[in-house]
């Protein structure tokens, strides 16, 4: 067979990974899919795992790879089967869909499945590998590694009671799911709302270090949250405690004299840091200041980064936030794609757009806005923190180590892939 076509690929420290497809041969009429990596021991780029071949021991077949991501050698694959393939139970509509994980050289091993048992609950639908609302371009930790202890994949089910959970399993543990998260349980430990219970989530966020976060909606009740209310954004540190809220709907957004309105999905760094994009109302915010960006470095409190309508930080002159379109973290804090107000500090609808990341200091940096020149060439348009086919919910385009690579087209229609380190 010949490859015809390949997704855009993930890298993890030297560690390749991407789907590629087939054309067609006499004995397969239609194009195959295959899942190539170089995590092996040789370190050759070899198929892994294929549609057609077996996903399970009982003899289960690959349908379609929905996405793969690559953490230190670990790969996750997230997959539909083929109805009718297998034995114990046969694939159906209840449980073609799972995770896989394979370490290095060693064996595609099945993770979590629909239709899998997980705490007296059974799965109706797995959902993993799914970009977050406003920050596209940025993993939620579906897999992530953790040294000395293996490779970790996530998952949010929907049970066939209706109960939501989140799901993780540890490679060396398989397969023992453990619920991060339950609806319908009170929180324990020591909660910010006493005798609260989650009815929802978001998509959940985790770090290598076990913090976890989420978007979800609190059961109505009496004197705990209201309908207007309910919905809040949480976070616990490491993989023991309570969650509490960051964020609330309707509460006050820190010192702007405003209160949410709306919140996106946060993302998660290394280091236990939060991030993410919201919306505010009430008091005098209104307009382009509705428009924030919030940051909780690691072991310090909530602090509202950047807003709409307010100046920056001084790399444009007298230039200000409009609104902020894409956002992602690493160690460093908050990296995040945004337009300026045209008309003020000399910006104009073409020089508008940019990215910016936190630097040493903590304060965001430009890297660069279109308009900017580049070795003799005027940047036109940019491509980064895009969610890509394949690799859907994966960190992409940027690393801890403060390099951030991207794809440029400038004004004479040619492009570019340029590599730019963050101050």
């Amino acid at each position: 067979a010949k490859y015809v076509r390949f997704t855009d690929p993930v890298v993890d420290r030297g560690k390749v990974l991407c789907i590629a497809t087939l054309a067609p041969t006499a004995k397969a009429k239609v194009p195959a899919s295959v899942v190539l990596s170089n995590v092996n021991t040789s370190g050759a780029l070899e198929v892994i795992a294929q549609v057609g071949g077996n996903a399970t021991a009982d003899g289960a077949k690959f349908k379609v790879f929905k996405s793969v991501a690559v953490s230190d050698g670990y790969v996750a694959i997230f997959a539909q089967l083929a109805s009718g393939t297998g034995s114990t139970p046969k694939t159906a509509a209840a449980n073609d869909t799972g995770l896989w994980i394979k370490d290095g050289s060693g064996a595609l091993q099945l993770a979590l499945r629909k239709g899998q048992t997980v705490s007296g609950k059974t799965i109706k639908s797995l959902i993993s590998f799914a970009p977050g609302a406003g920050s596209a371009g940025q993993g939620r930790g579906w897999l992530s590694t953790v040294p000395a202890v293996g490779g970790k994949v996530l998952a949010l089910a929907i049970f066939t009671d209706k109960a939501q959970g989140i799901i993780q399993v540890d490679s060396d543990d398989l397969p023992n799911p453990v619920l991060l998260s339950l609806t319908g349980q009170t929180l324990t430990g020591a909660p910010d709302i006493a005798n609260a219970r989650f009815a929802s989530y978001g998509l959940p966020a985790v770090e290598p270090g076990g913090s976890s976060a989420f978007l979800a909606s609190l059961v109505v009740a009496p004197g705990i949250a209201t309908a207007a209310d309910a919905r809040g954004l949480y976070f616990r540190v490491g993989t023991t405690g309570s969650y509490t809220a960051l964020a609330r709907i309707t509460k006050p957004a820190g010192s702007t004299g405003a209160t949410f309105s709306t919140l996106k999905d946060p993302v998660l760094s290394p280091d236990g840091g939060v991030a993410f994009l919201a919306s505010l109302k009430g008091g005098t915010v209104k307009g382009l200041a509705t428009k924030t960006l919030w940051w909780k470095p690691a072991g310090q409190p909530l602090a509202l980064l950047a807003q709409g309508g307010a100046a920056t930080v001084g790399d444009i002159a007298n230039a200000h936030w409009a609104k902020f379109t894409s956002l992602a973290i690493t160690d460093r804090g908050p990296l995040f794609a945004a337009t300026l107000v045209a008309g003020k500090g000399g910006v104009t609808a073409k020089t508008a757009s940019g990215v910016w990341a936190c630097d040493f200091t903590g304060a965001p940096r430009k890297l660069f806005c279109t308009g900017d020149t580049i070795e003799g060439k005027k940047l036109a348009t940019f491509t980064l923190l895009k969610v890509t086919v394949g690799n859907m919910g994966v960190t992409r385009s940027f690393n801890n180590n403060a390099q951030v690579v991207w794809l440029a087209t400038f004004t004479d229609k040619s492009s570019a892939i340029i590599v730019t380190e963050v101050p």
